[in-house]
């Protein structure tokens, strides 16, 4: 088998990073509704969906394209902060000695994701 290359999905697959994202949208939710996302919410409405899809749920209106820019950046401003704070962030198990490979065999590699 001839592999001309591997893309990788970031989130949940290169590091396991739910728990950062339900976080960053758990207090964005909480600052433009004054409450939480629940458990059945960030399934329904924020797993799997842009940021914008999710911002426009929790305001339960369309976001605009500065308001959007503003609010998207804001979420993952606290999402970088929250893995930059916490000495568990890192790559998923085998997932560094796997780049190393594909490296060292001259494999090309991209990361494809929604967000």
């Amino acid at each position: 088998m001839i592999c001309r290359g591997v893309i990788f999905d970031f989130n949940g697959t290169l590091v396991q990073d739910s728990k950062f994202h339900d976080e960053a949208w758990r207090r964005m939710s909480m600052k433009l509704r004054g409450s939480i996302l629940t458990d059945n919410e960030m399934a329904a409405s924020v797993h799997g969906w842009t940021n914008r899809s999710a911002l426009e749920y929790l305001l339960g209106r369309v976001v605009s394209g500065d308001e959007y820019a503003r609010l998207s950046d804001e979420k993952e401003a606290v999402y970088i902060s929250l893995c930059a704070d916490d000495p568990s962030f890192r790559m998923s198990p085998g997932a560094e000695k796997f780049l190393d490979c594909l490296s060292n065999e001259n494999i090309p590699i991209a990361i494809a994701t929604s967000a």
